[in-house]
């Protein structure tokens, strides 16, 4: 890989003298960071095509980092939580993958095409077994679609959303409901280490 290189020629050979270097991006609202190590020079100066660049070799890992504003959890499998939305005018369901105070991620309902990145989308619901119906309006914040050669029955589309415009009584049923899995969770998780 190559990077641009627009300092001056003491910084560039410091670069080059280092074992290695971190390199950090931020593509869209995720922190990227790797390593990479013996860095070369490219192109030497600004005059290149392309201008002043440093070359690697491809990382054999990367992180991805993203800040989280608040606590995540996972819905058990007992409790079928997914998320419903308006479709033209009907509605469709995707199951919730995660929740949080401050938003949620579900798969989008198979067979209607996806939201785009920014969309509102009213007269939401979180439904699960057990508990009464959360009205919510989410705003789209991403959306990973599946890898190309893959089917979309195998991984469908993911959309993470934040909540927008809650009142307070529907937050509290949200909070209440996060830390009821939280809860439930860590006793499934103490009954399976009591059984090793």
């Amino acid at each position: 890989m190559e990077f641009d290189f627009t300092g001056n020629t003491d910084h560039r050979d410091a670069l080059l003298a280092a074992p290695w270097l971190t390199v950090v991006g931020a593509p869209g609202p995720v922190k990227i960071q790797f390593r990479v190590t013996k860095p070369e020079l490219a192109a030497p100066d600004a005059t290149a095509p392309g201008g002043a660049r440093l070359s690697a070799l491809l990382p054999s890992e990367g992180w991805r980092v993203q800040r989280r504003n608040a606590f995540r959890v996972r819905p058990l499998p007992e409790d079928d939580a997914r998320v419903m939305v308006r479709i033209g005018d009907g509605e469709a369901a995707g199951a919730l993958t995660d929740l949080s105070a401050g938003g949620l991620a579900f798969e989008w309902p198979a067979g209607h095409a996806a939201p785009e990145l920014g969309a509102t989308l009213h007269h939401s619901r979180i439904e699960a077994h057990g508990r009464p119906p959360i009205p919510c309006e989410l705003r789209v914040v991403r959306i990973e679609a599946p890898p190309e050669d893959q089917p979309d029955a195998a991984h469908p589309v993911r959309i993470s959303a934040e909540f927008h415009g809650m009142p307070d009584a529907v937050g509290r049923a949200v909070q209440l409901y996060v830390m009821d899995i939280e809860k439930r969770s860590r006793t499934l998780q103490r009954r399976a280490d009591r059984v090793r």
